[in-house]
Parts: structure tokens; sequence; C-alpha cells
């Protein structure tokens, strides 16, 4: 189930979120060739083809330095050597203090994201509208890419930030994608309640997501004159 609980540190919550996302994954896979699964597979090829296309951008930009192919359907790819899931080497008081640290634009997109994960797929689960399908799988990426983003930040190499800022606009993408689907499924009458206050909360979202990518914009101009990584 999506992580949120204040005992989990962010590495356990990207565990969790990574093994959600392959469970989608596979669950799809073995899905036989209907609308339904038809309807899955133009999600999942969108959402590869988003990353393909990040994957592309990065390396005609910083070189393919920055990438080290790795299996898993949905983060295929990672920062040469860096393990999305783990910091650099650090002091432990200081590794335990970064991994239990809640960056805004982090705990936003968690706490969003749990509740519109848990509720599109308990409703998927009764009915196999496309949208529902599309919320949940675009809302669990928001929270593993914004991660993955921070995680990045702890580099401190030529192509870091350009690294994270790719993942914090794929994050931007993943919510909107997941917004577009929650109002098409407000407009068929299936949201009630507290579900339709997601899609305001969404903004919010995305509004602590370009703060963050503000912060990088500065740090990189920090950087090129030469400072170390400070977000």
């Amino acid at each position: 189930m999506f992580p949120v609980a204040p005992w989990l540190t962010r590495r356990d919550e990207l565990n969790v979120m990574e093994e959600e996302f392959d469970e989608l994954c596979r669950r799809h896979e073995k899905g036989a060739g209907d609308d339904a699964w038809e309807a899955e597979e133009t999600v999942i090829r969108e959402q590869a083809e988003a990353e393909d296309a990040m994957e592309a951008e990065l390396t005609g930009r910083v070189g393919p330095e920055w990438l080290e192919p790795a299996e898993g359907c949905g983060h295929d790819h990672s920062h040469e050597g860096h393990d999305h899931g783990h910091f650099p080497e650090t002091p432990l008081i200081e590794a335990l203090r970064r991994d239990l640290d809640r960056d805004p634009a982090y705990q936003q997109a968690l706490t969003w994201a749990a509740a519109a994960y848990r509720w599109s797929r308990s409703q998927y689960a009764r009915e196999r509208h496309p949208h529902l399908f599309r919320a949940s799988v675009n809302a669990c990426l928001v929270p593993m890419k914004v991660s993955y983003a921070l995680n990045e930040l702890m580099f401190d190499d030529p192509y870091s930030a350009d690294v994270a800022d790719k993942e914090f606009e794929l994050a931007t993408t993943y919510l909107s994608r997941a917004r577009v689907s929650l109002a098409a499924l407000a407009a068929e009458g299936m949201l009630e309640g507290d579900q339709v206050a997601l899609l305001e909360r969404a903004e919010d979202v995305a509004r602590d997501i370009r703060e963050a990518r503000e912060r990088i914009a500065r740090e990189r101009k920090f950087r090129k004159n030469g400072g170390a990584p400070t977000v």
C-alpha cells in the first residue's frame, strides 16, 4: 500500500512506491488484450515515452556519462553510479538526517499522491475505467520523481542539477496527467466529497515543484561559480 507513515524514511517510502509501480506494470502484463488492457497499454506507453524523451534530452545536453541503464518498469534509467534510493557516502548521522528530511515539495506530493492513488486504485478494482488507471499510475509517479530529484541534488558533479531539474519536470508532467484524468472523472460525476478536493490540492503540489525548480536554477548558478551543493 502507498506509504504515508511518520516512522518511514524517504528511502523506505521510495522503495515501497517503486514496488507499487512495478506491481501495476506486472498486473498489466498479465492482462488479456481486451479494451481495458489496451487503454492501460496507452498509459504505460505514454509514461515510457516521457522517460525516453527525458533521457534523450539529458544525454544530448550533458553527454551519456549520467546514464546507467537499469532493469525495471517505469524507472529504467539512473544517474551513472547513483542508485536513486541511496545518497552519496556521508557519516551515518548525516545520512539519516537527510533520509528523514521532509522537503516541502516531497511531503506535499506524497500526501496528495497517496490519497489520489488509493482512491483511484480502489475504484479501478470495481470499474476498469481508463482514467482511473491513468490517474493511479501518474499519481504514483509524482512523489517518486520528486524523491529522485532530491537524491540527485546530494551529488556534486557536473550534471546532477540538470538531472534533478528534469526529474522535477517529469513530476510536473505526471501531475498534469493525473489532474486531467481526475477532471475527466469529475465531469462524469465520479468524484465526490474529498475526491473533488484532490483537484484543488494538486495546484499546491504544482506550486511546490515550481519553487523547487527555481531553487535548482539558483543551485546551477551557484555551482557554476564554484560552490558546493546546497539544496
